[in-house]
Protein backbone atom coordinates (compact mmCIF):
# COMPACT_ATOMS: atom_id res chain seq x y z
CA UNK A 1 0.00 0.00 0.00
CA UNK A 2 2.82 2.41 0.86
CA UNK A 3 4.40 1.79 -2.54
CA UNK A 4 1.11 2.56 -4.30
CA UNK A 5 0.62 5.83 -2.41
CA UNK A 6 4.25 6.80 -3.04
CA UNK A 7 3.78 6.13 -6.76
CA UNK A 8 0.56 8.19 -6.86
CA UNK A 9 2.04 11.16 -5.02
CA UNK A 10 5.23 11.30 -7.10
CA UNK A 11 3.37 12.33 -10.26
CA UNK A 12 1.50 15.65 -9.92
CA UNK A 13 -1.15 14.77 -12.53
CA UNK A 14 -1.91 11.35 -11.00
CA UNK A 15 -1.93 12.85 -7.50
CA UNK A 16 -4.41 15.55 -8.56
CA UNK A 17 -6.68 12.96 -10.19
CA UNK A 18 -6.52 10.79 -7.05
CA UNK A 19 -7.45 13.74 -4.81
CA UNK A 20 -10.27 14.66 -7.18
CA UNK A 21 -11.61 11.09 -7.05
CA UNK A 22 -11.54 11.09 -3.25
CA UNK A 23 -13.28 14.48 -3.22
CA UNK A 24 -15.97 13.17 -5.57
CA UNK A 25 -16.54 10.14 -3.31
CA UNK A 26 -16.91 12.36 -0.22
CA UNK A 27 -19.30 14.69 -2.05
CA UNK A 28 -21.35 11.74 -3.29
CA UNK A 29 -21.63 10.51 0.29
CA UNK A 30 -22.84 13.92 1.47
CA UNK A 31 -25.45 14.05 -1.31
CA UNK A 32 -26.68 10.51 -0.58
CA UNK A 33 -27.09 11.34 3.11
CA UNK A 34 -29.00 14.52 2.21
CA UNK A 35 -31.28 12.72 -0.24
CA UNK A 36 -32.19 9.99 2.26
CA UNK A 37 -33.21 12.27 5.11
CA UNK A 38 -36.52 13.95 5.86
CA UNK A 39 -36.35 17.60 4.73
CA UNK A 40 -37.64 18.95 8.06
CA UNK A 41 -37.12 16.34 10.75
CA UNK A 42 -33.49 15.46 10.08
CA UNK A 43 -31.51 14.20 13.07
CA UNK A 44 -28.67 16.50 14.21
CA UNK A 45 -26.15 13.65 14.14
CA UNK A 46 -27.03 12.81 10.54
CA UNK A 47 -26.82 16.48 9.58
CA UNK A 48 -23.38 16.71 11.19
CA UNK A 49 -22.24 13.62 9.29
CA UNK A 50 -23.36 15.08 5.96
CA UNK A 51 -21.60 18.36 6.77
CA UNK A 52 -18.38 16.49 7.59
CA UNK A 53 -18.55 14.62 4.27
CA UNK A 54 -18.97 17.92 2.42
CA UNK A 55 -16.10 19.48 4.38
CA UNK A 56 -13.85 16.56 3.47
CA UNK A 57 -14.80 16.97 -0.21
CA UNK A 58 -13.95 20.68 -0.05
CA UNK A 59 -10.62 20.08 1.72
CA UNK A 60 -9.52 17.43 -0.78
CA UNK A 61 -10.50 19.64 -3.73
CA UNK A 62 -8.56 22.57 -2.24
CA UNK A 63 -5.44 20.38 -1.92
CA UNK A 64 -5.36 19.92 -5.70
CA UNK A 65 -4.49 23.62 -6.11
CA UNK A 66 -1.44 23.19 -3.86
CA UNK A 67 0.24 20.73 -6.23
Amino acid sequence: MKDLIRKITQDDHTHARWLNTLSMMENTGAKKIKNCEHPVFVNEIILKHAAEEARHAYYLKSQIQKN
